[in-house]
């Protein structure tokens, strides 16, 4: 839940042409009445997000007791969905497009539309650094193609899926103790000792 919170968050607030754009993002809690089935009262602990108008979210922990005392049933909140509207990207994902072959030219390799590519991501992570925001799960998968009728390529790269994004403070340079990406995109300090920074994020 706080992963699709912070992506909602985070992603609402970039507008940028190489990056995925959240038009809309719903936090809708859901109501004691509309479990799906009574085994849910078996749950232990969670993460609540209080609703109040502010540009982060505000996480408190609710306790099973906390969570049936004073109970009336059907107004007791116990979980939220989070509905996001994203801006459509036609042509799939890049790793779609490496795996059918697009960037293969009758003589080899078309440089040209790599290179594009490359520029497209770059400009994307450039403007989240300078919001020092860290991606922190850089991909193929995670960037987004979309028609573009301009010449070259044809397309247009985005990056996109902020799920595992965290925003540094101004004066930080990076964050401690935070192992998580894709085991095979994740680079050696974030393995070994969880250093995020700007760096590693590319």
């Amino acid at each position: 839940m706080l992963q699709v919170v912070w992506e909602a968050a985070i992603s609402s607030s970039l507008i940028h042409p190489n990056i995925c754009q959240t038009y809309h993002y719903r936090i809708k809690p859901v109501k004691e009445s509309a479990r799906p089935c009574r085994e849910m009262d078996n749950f232990g602990s969670g993460v609540v997000v209080s609703e109040h108008s502010s540009s982060k979210p505000r996480f408190s922990i609710r306790t099973d007791t906390e969570r049936n005392s004073g109970s009336t049933g059907s107004e007791e909140v116990h979980s939220y969905e989070v509905h996001l509207v994203l801006e459509y990207c036609d042509r799939s994902s890049l790793r779609d497009a490496l795996d059918a072959g697009a960037f293969l030219a009758p003589n080899g390799l078309n440089y040209a539309a790599q290179l594009d590519c490359a520029m497209d991501v770059a400009k994307a992570m450039l403007h989240l650094h300078c919001n020092n925001i860290l991606h922190l799960d850089l991909k193929t998968r995670n960037i987004l193609l979309s028609s573009s009728g301009a010449e070259g390529k044809g397309v247009i790269c985005k990056v996109s899926d902020f799920g595992l994004s965290v925003r540094m403070d101004h004066l930080e340079t990076h964050v401690s103790s935070l192992f998580q990406g894709t085991m095979t995109h994740m680079a050696p300090e974030v393995m070994l000792k969880g250093t995020c920074s700007k760096a590693s994020d590319v």
